[in-house]
């Protein structure tokens, strides 16, 4: 016990956690929003996965700092973060602290599966304690009278047999949702039902046997992440349809990263200083264009979902592609001034080191032709102990201009 509760102690001490700029701190929470400025209600600039590394940048007002994560600056709550990154290990074994709220246990665990590395111990454990939470809430709201105004009540057939069997049955409607699961407790009944854009309707309410009906007495509609779907038993991993995905080799929605616009010897640095905020900016743009999506996706409700499903995600596309082409632009604005900086450095290099290149050049082919079975390439041992014997007398500048073509054989 005493461990658990020191493991507990770890895993909420981000609470008090001091931090300073240049600090690296890992996210804790299943998603840090990294909002535009240090308040609750501030726009939200882009949503940062937990286990992800960012850089202090400087400290803000009641708990907040501001920080770099991937490319992108914004505002996010010191409690969210801790100097160590979470493991799914440690959060199960935290969620089983005695005496611990089953929210936080919950919420715990969720943190467990999103890190998408974890064990069917835990999937087995969040998914166990997620339909004992929704079943809690049921009976807290009923307590509370807080149920909904005007339940829902439907009916099954005679010859249905098993009470989940009879629950699908009653609640089926015209489009029937990619995954559906139902959950008994002794009266009380919880269905859930996937829609294909990742929307999750949960309905709740009181299993009556006997006069074979259904009745719905809470309800509500959640947006997952495709682990936790993972971990409920729904089949593969889904993205939610209003976000754009993430490239996961350069942590960006757009899909640029350094290789993709720098070539040449010395220009890509300023190419990169050149796109760096324009991929910044495109983020942000797209994480923005998800927000009106999800809006739009909740007011569908469940009938007639589809096709007005697919109207929110045009629109979603739609305002995802101006952002990249913004970027597109950025990215052959930085290109022209790569490419001028190249030539320059071309010619400059060409005056300094054009003549001693020309003698490296003669001494590397008749070397060569003395040591026929030797490839010429600076990949090869032999070939590049004759090639820098031909190149000793060579400034640091011009060898590596001279040679840059050899290591290309």
């Amino acid at each position: 016990m005493h461990r658990i509760m020191h493991l507990l102690a770890v895993l909420l001490a981000a609470a008090v956690l001091q931090a300073a700029p240049g600090d690296k701190l890992f996210v804790q929470a299943s998603a840090l929003n990294l909002r535009a400025k240090p308040n609750a209600r501030a726009t939200i600039l882009r949503q940062v996965p937990i286990r992800t590394m960012c850089s202090v940048v400087s400290l803000g007002p009641e708990g907040w700092v501001e920080l770099e994560c991937f490319r992108s600056r914004g505002f996010g709550k010191l409690e969210l973060l801790d100097t160590t990154a979470p493991t799914a290990g440690r959060l199960l074994e935290a969620s089983k602290a005695p005496g611990l709220p089953l929210s936080e246990s919950l919420n715990l665990l969720q943190r467990a599966v999103t890190l998408g590395n974890g064990t069917e111990e835990v999937r087995r454990a969040f998914r166990d304690q997620f339909w004992n939470a929704e079943f809690d809430r049921l009976v807290r709201a009923r307590e509370a009278n807080d149920i909904m105004k005007s339940a829902q009540v439907v009916s099954w057939p005679e010859d249905c047999g098993r009470p989940d069997w009879c629950v699908k049955a009653a609640l089926r409607s015209p489009f029937d949702g990619i995954w559906n699961e139902v959950r008994v407790q002794g009266s009380d009944v919880l269905h859930a039902r996937l829609f294909e854009d990742g929307l999750l309707w949960l309905r709740s309410g009181r299993l009556d046997t006997d006069n074979r009906t259904v009745t719905i007495q809470l309800e509500s509609l959640t947006v997952p992440d495709g682990e936790v779907l993972l971990a409920l038993g729904a089949a593969g991993r889904m993205r939610d349809a209003c976000r754009a995905p993430i490239d996961g080799v350069d942590g960006t929605l757009c899909g640029y990263s350094d290789n993709d616009y720098t070539n040449g010897m010395s220009c890509p640095a300023q190419a990169s200083v050149c796109m760096q905020p324009a991929v910044g900016r495109c983020d942000e743009c797209k994480t923005a264009c998800a927000s009106p999506c999800g809006d739009c996706r909740l007011k569908c409700g469940t009938q007639n979902r589809e096709e007005c499903v697919r109207g929110c995600l045009e629109a979603t596309r739609s305002c995802e592609k101006l952002c990249q082409d913004k970027l597109d632009d950025a990215y052959t604005s930085c290109s022209a001034k790569e490419e001028v900086c190249s030539n320059a450095l071309s010619e400059k290099m060409n005056r300094t080191c054009g003549a001693a290149c020309t003698q490296v050049d003669e001494c590397v082919s008749s070397r060569f032709k003395q040591n026929p079975g030797v490839p010429r390439g600076m990949w090869d041992k032999q070939g590049s102990q004759i090639i820098m014997s031909c190149a000793a007398q060579l400034s640091k500048s011009c060898q590596h201009w001279c040679l840059d073509k050899y290591q290309e054989h």
